[in-house]
């Protein structure tokens, strides 16, 4: 099987040593890939927990201030005990200090949370984990495009940071008819893939197709954006270009409103 296929069907086990012998297989010689074993105690019962991360892409600063501390001192900080039947997964949500949680109940969900610089949560007896959202890892910061320069307009250009690329796209169009959905593609690389359209400009036929094409796309990985310029044109040895490349989120923002789809 190609990537983590085969991890779809492997459900979080109530075991946490389980759940750990079996990441710890996934990730074997993974110097990077990090475990933090620790104990929170809920009414006098002491529960194990396990946080997984990948060294280098998380803000180290948030996992230990944001989700470490705040379960190590959780006993002294907690001036109310809950009664033993309400201990859920949502008392782990109350006592870490992170924005962004979800809920994961598959290997595969926790694999592409671990390797997209989020951090896993596991907890003994429980069947479901959280992905907590520590992204922190070193990029390119917002500057003018080298092929693109400008006399007069906005400097700024696109980066590698997808969730950094639709802010600077959504402050110039402040309407919410900006839609943005978002695929995984290829295999290996799961590269994120937004797709930009202006709900009330944008042909809906032509959506649907530009969706349907990127959804069959059948590729190990996805680095750069000419590899889906390729896998989605209709007529590769056309003289006419089918698609626009560029780095100006203005130029962007432009193409939007006369009805374009960006990706």
């Amino acid at each position: 099987m190609d990537g983590q296929e085969e991890y779809k069907n492997i459900s979080i086990s109530k075991d946490l040593k389980s759940n750990l012998l079996q990441l710890k297989e996934i990730f074997s010689d993974c110097y990077d890939i990090i475990y933090r074993e620790l104990t929170v105690n809920l009414n006098g019962k002491p529960i194990d927990l396990l946080l997984v991360f990948t060294d280098g892409l998380v803000d180290a600063k948030k996992i230990n201030e944001s989700i470490i501390r705040p379960i190590t001192n959780y006993n002294a900080l907690k001036e109310v005990k809950l009664k033993s039947e309400s201990i859920s997964i949502n008392t782990f949500k109350e006592i870490v200090s992170i924005n962004e949680i979800a809920e994961v109940d598959n290997f595969q969900d926790a694999i592409n949370a671990i390797l997209s610089g989020d951090t896993v949560l596991l907890a003994n007896n429980f069947t479901v984990g959280l992905i907590l959202n520590s992204k922190g890892w070193v990029q390119r910061s917002v500057e003018e495009p080298a092929v693109e320069s400008v006399i007069r307009g906005s400097r700024e250009g696109l980066t590698e940071n997808i969730t950094q690329n639709v802010g600077l796209i959504r402050r110039k169009l402040k309407d919410p008819s900006l839609k943005s959905k978002q695929m995984l593609i290829g295999s290996r690389s799961q590269t994120i893939v937004s797709i930009l359209y202006m709900d009330d400009l944008v042909n809906k036929q032509l959506l649907e197709e530009i969706i349907t094409k990127l959804d069959d796309i059948e590729i190990d990985g996805i680095f750069e954006s000419g590899y889906i310029e390729q896998l989605i044109e209709e007529h590769s040895y056309s003289p006419f270009p089918q698609t626009q490349v560029t780095e100006r989120p203005d130029k962007v923002c432009g193409n939007l409103l006369e009805g374009k789809i960006k990706n």
